[in-house]
């Protein structure tokens, strides 16, 4: 390489026309360039990486030698990274205005790492300089920040399918993402284990949260003793929950059937996770039952709630509290002697309580957390008589003292 960071590339025998050289523009950017000098006429063309400059250099060269033009045609060069990406989010945001899309999914999956991952990483180059050792290089970068292989797969998808978008209008093109294996890389796809409480360490827990924190005794109960997920504990209303005649009448029940998320400063109200087959009605614990006609009361005397409306709000109002309820979650915690979890954990805890201290049937778990299929909840099966049975629930006993 020469001091000005140009890369020579003598041209071949019989040839003392053409020059190909790649040089980085401006020094010292990272955005590297082919120059070609053919039978007078000189053309140049900004690749991106050095490697994939190497490559168009050598290509130029096998072009000439079979007396095609140094580049093809203009109009089957594509455009940039950058622009192939936003061109793509343009149309996953008129899938998700027709509803065919999910806000979520775009919102707090495609558009960030596009945004902040796919574009600064690849921006600087055409779609046709991308190869499989850009993305190869990609991964490995991604996979040395400690990301597991489902996050990395999580990336590749949204570039795969920006580079589908062109080749489907006509551009020709190869999809570098396409037969690109992470475990051939070492990469594994390892999520991380849930780490769930003990019945006992559960009663510890609640213990001290209706101690300290009574305030937030009902929304951590219902993630404890319904298994709901976050965003669903958010999408309840008063209309969802079945409280039975009393404490012995089995007909209690809450009806699952919408989340809460926030996007763009906006709360949104949409499907649980997995859609239609994640909804449906999971059994209401006799003490979940108390708190929550206490938590009802409590709401409609400070004239905040509604007979349709929702069930939590924070402290203060409103429905932007996760912050504040984990902090509050996790000194319980501390003060109860426990190991630190997350809220996710209390679903995970919910599953353990019920198939392992419990020895519940494993498809009355699988119907309690609305698992698709019986091999998400375990990879095991089981013939309960009946799937819908709140005592059962209730011999989950962790709220001695507290109701």
């Amino acid at each position: 390489m020469a001091d000005d960071g140009t890369i020579p590339h003598p041209p071949p025998r019989g040839e003392a026309s053409l020059g190909v050289t790649v040089r980085q523009k401006p020094p010292g950017s990272g955005v590297w360039w082919v120059f070609i000098s053919h039978q007078g006429r000189r053309k140049s063309k900004k690749v991106g990486s050095e490697d994939a400059a190497r490559r168009l250099a050598e290509k130029v060269r096998e072009r000439i030698a079979l007396n095609l033009p140094p580049l093809e045609r203009e109009s089957a060069i594509s455009p940039s990274f950058s622009e192939a990406a936003r061109a793509w989010l343009a149309d996953q945001e008129r899938l998700v205005a027709q509803g065919k899309r999910s806000v979520t999914t775009l919102e707090r999956g495609y558009r960030p790492i596009v945004e902040r991952n796919l574009i600064p990483a690849f921006g600087g180059m055409t779609m046709e300089s991308i190869e499989r050792p850009e993305v190869v290089a990609y991964v490995e970068r991604l996979a040395a920040k400690g990301m597991d292989g489902k996050t990395i797969r999580n990336h590749l998808t949204p570039l795969s399918r920006i580079f589908e978008r062109l080749r489907n209008r006509g551009v020709r093109m190869e999809n570098p993402v396409l037969g690109l294996r992470l475990e051939d890389l070492a990469i594994t796809r390892a999520n991380r284990p849930g780490d769930p409480f003990t019945m006992e360490e559960l009663a510890r827990l609640l213990q001290a949260v209706a101690k300290h924190y009574p305030s937030w005794l009902p929304h951590i109960t219902t993630l404890a003793l319904a298994g709901l997920r976050y965003s669903e504990m958010l999408g309840l209303q008063w209309q969802d929950i079945q409280f039975g005649e009393g404490s012995e009448d089995p007909n209690r029940y809450i009806m699952v059937q919408r989340a809460a998320i926030k996007v763009h400063s906006r709360w949104v109200v949409k499907g649980t996770k997995t859609g239609k087959k994640g909804e449906g009605r999971v059994d209401l614990h006799k003490d979940l039952r108390t708190i929550l006609m206490a938590h009802q009361v409590e709401e409609m005397s400070s004239g905040r709630g509604h007979i349709d409306d929702w069930l939590f709000y924070g402290k203060q109002g409103g429905r932007d509290f996760r912050q504040k309820l984990v902090n509050d979650y996790r000194k319980a915690q501390h003060l109860a002697g426990l190991r630190v979890r997350t809220l996710k954990d209390l679903r995970h805890s919910f599953d353990t309580i019920l198939l392992n201290e419990l020895g519940e049937d494993i498809r009355y778990a699988q119907s309690q957390l609305r698992h698709t299929t019986i091999a998400m909840t375990a990879d095991r099966y089981g013939h309960p008589d009946r799937l819908n049975d709140p005592m059962r629930l209730d011999r989950i006993d962790v709220l001695k003292g507290i109701v």
